[in-house]
């Protein structure tokens, strides 16, 4: 039969048993051995290395995404070119008021980041329908070199599109003297 009794008398035995054998599994556990300092210093190299791994390919995906927004931008920036040739009816440089917007950006104190690029920059996008200059996603300001009838011994050379460091784009031919080309 089932007694209260009997439980407190059998578990009170049991811990009776285990504080007899008490000092022999003290000295079982002290043996027990836990991670070696060689083994923690593997597993943090292998980590480490893993983890170097991930930010290479995450470097590369972010580069990516910048050369996809430096080509949509680029492409925006040219469509609104043509947009404004088409509008005036002019060439782009007697659009801009320049014959190279981007010349105040050359040179190794400014390279495409200083103020006067910025505000040659703010006022040839302002003419061609941005509001001001803009910036790539490297941090640097897109440039605008006008050369579409600039020059009479070489009228029909290509405007271009600059993202410093990256790419130039040409654009296409307005002038009827260059269409044809």
């Amino acid at each position: 039969m089932f007694s209260l009794k009997n439980v407190f008398k059998k578990s009170n035995l049991n811990f009776q048993r285990e504080l007899e054998g008490f000092p022999k599994k003290r000295l079982a556990l002290n043996s027990l051995k836990g991670f070696t300092l060689i083994e923690l210093l593997v597993v943090i190299a292998v980590i480490g290395f893993l983890s170097s791994i991930v930010l290479v390919s995450m470097q590369g995906a972010r580069e990516k995404a910048r050369r996809a927004k430096a080509d949509q931008e680029l492409q925006e920036i040219l469509k609104a070119i043509m947009m404004a040739q088409i509008q005036n009816d002019k060439v782009l440089k007697d659009i801009t008021g320049s014959g190279c917007s981007a010349c105040s950006c050359w040179g190794a104190d400014c390279n495409y980041t200083c103020n006067s690029c910025k505000n040659r920059m703010d006022i040839t996008m302002q003419r061609i329908g941005f509001g001001g200059a803009i910036k790539d996603p490297w941090g640097k300001y897109y440039g605008i070199d006008e050369n579409e009838l600039e020059f009479p011994t070489n009228p029909c050379r290509k405007d271009t599109i600059i993202s410093s460091g990256y790419r130039t784009i040409q654009v296409p031919f307005y002038s009827s003297q260059c269409f044809g080309l």
